[in-house]
């Protein structure tokens, strides 16, 4: 006889145990299509304001990119912060601190007055879209394991969508109320992540420590492990390192050369597309553009983008692998650079639809390649190492496209670099297979193979 009367039992969700692929993943699903949806309209849009930045602070197109610049840069390098807060505390808190951060950042903005502070604004912005954009893809990741590839591409649609409707609502939102009334109203709409963060519910497997508790250190050897007395701890430098090391999980980089790999990649890729995205609309104004229909550019590339999301995921199959089709994406991206060297706005038009469609496939197909490289127990320190070294391709990117324009006085230099750095990008795709044969491989707690699914 039960001794729990009228109460219904089941087995716990251990951290072996599979995602439930449904119920209450669908309101995560809905959540996470939402937080792209506003990183996308931040960091991907906002060379709509370029040309206002740069005429109210009177500073260079250098100066005035690394705004854009430091804001993306922020939101990668952040990744790896945002890791450890995920892992320590949880992603609604992650979430919800992200979202306000966010809001906090952009609402401060009305009263800048130097383009310093607004590279301080920037880097907050960034580290608050690390932090809920990290734990969003996480949480899905948590919620689905059949259906994985398939809501990765539908939520990452969003990005897609909000590259559609943001840039002619900042022209609109810019014309009426200038670009800090834009900025104070955008900042409002970014506290609505606090909400649907609070949505999230961890499961029994969420929380995947891995550390039995805070003196837990690597040995010297690297194969065991030994606890270091807690008065002591900070009197040694290299345990601090090897502490600092061990929780980052930077060994992910050592074991898996297919990582290291993807994470050179997509270095290269940032540059590519943070860009591109910034740059776009001053060419299409050289051009002959009027304002508006320069702007059409970027939602002409988010249609392309929410296309290629929405349906890389349907792409995946047991006979074609993810591998593939990010190559395919790729490859796509680099035709898209390459037609803005043709004549007339339609190269540019054609050059916007190639290259959304070509960055909207690789940037669903990404976390699911991330998960059957590393496994589902590394995804959230292999998505703050990952982001964290593209960080670095947004950081700079930007800021040298900006110099060779001042130098050379032409965007047509900066675009056919551009193109060059995504075709070697795109190559690199094609020494996956070889490295998956060289690699020591990704172990799990137990000191086995980490299981891999897509």
């Amino acid at each position: 006889m039960s001794n729990s009367r009228g109460r219904r039992t089941s087995k716990p969700l251990g951290k072996d145990s599979d995602p439930p692929d449904g119920g209450w993943g669908y309101v995560i699903v809905v959540a996470v299509f939402i937080v792209y949806f506003l990183q996308a309209a931040l960091t991907r849009c906002a060379g709509v304001l370029y040309t206002s930045w740069q005429i109210d602070f009177n500073s260079s197109a250098a100066e005035t990119g690394a705004i854009v610049s430091i804001m993306s840069s922020s939101a990668y390098f952040g990744a790896i912060v945002a890791s450890v807060v995920l892992n320590r505390l949880g992603c609604r808190f992650a979430w919800m601190c992200g979202g306000f951060l966010m809001f906090a950042a952009l609402i401060l903005s009305f009263w800048a007055t130097t383009i310093l502070q607004m590279y301080l604004i920037g880097a907050v912005t960034g580290l608050g879209i690390a932090l809920c954009f990290t734990a969003a893809g996480v949480a899905l990741a948590q919620y689905f394991n059949k259906y994985f590839a398939r809501v990765s591409g539908f939520t990452s649609s969003g990005i897609g969508l909000g590259m559609i409707v943001t840039p002619p609502l900042l022209r609109v939102l810019l014309d009426m109320y200038g670009w800090r009334g834009t900025m104070l109203i955008m900042g409002a709409i970014c506290l609505n992540v606090c909400a649907v963060g609070a949505l999230y519910r961890p499961l029994g497997h969420a929380r995947t420590t891995r550390h039995q508790n805070d003196s837990e250190l690597l040995d010297e050897k690297g194969s065991g492990r030994v606890f270091v007395d807690k008065d002591n701890r900070c009197s040694s430098f290299m345990s601090i390192i090897r502490k600092l090391f061990s929780e980052l999980r930077l060994d992910l980089l050592v074991k898996s050369y297919r990582f290291t790999l993807y994470c050179l990649m997509y270095i290269e890729l940032s540059i590519v597309y943070i860009v591109y995205v910034v740059y776009i609309m001053p060419m299409a104004l050289d051009y002959g553009f009027e304002k508006m229909n320069s702007t059409f550019l970027l939602s002409v590339m988010g249609f392309g983008s929410l296309g290629g999301r929405a349906v890389s995921g349907f792409l995946i199959r047991p006979n074609v692998s993810a591998e593939a089709v990010f190559g395919f994406s790729q490859l796509l991206s680099t035709i898209g650079v390459l037609c803005t060297q043709a004549e007339g706005g339609g190269g540019l038009v054609a050059s916007a639809c190639f290259m959304g469609i070509g960055t909207g496939m690789s940037s669903a197909v990404s976390i699911v390649l991330l998960r059957k490289i590393v496994g589902l127990r590394n995804l959230a320190s292999a998505i703050g190492i990952f982001y964290m070294l593209g960080g670095i391709g947004d950081l700079a990117g930007p800021i040298i496209a900006g110099w060779m324009y001042d130098e050379f006085g032409s965007l047509v230099v900066v675009f056919y670099g551009l193109a060059g750095l995504q075709f070697i990008a795109t190559l690199q795709i094609f020494l996956m297979p070889l490295l998956k044969k060289l690699e020591p491989g990704i172990e799990d707690d137990d000191g086995q193979p980490q299981p891999v699914q897509v």
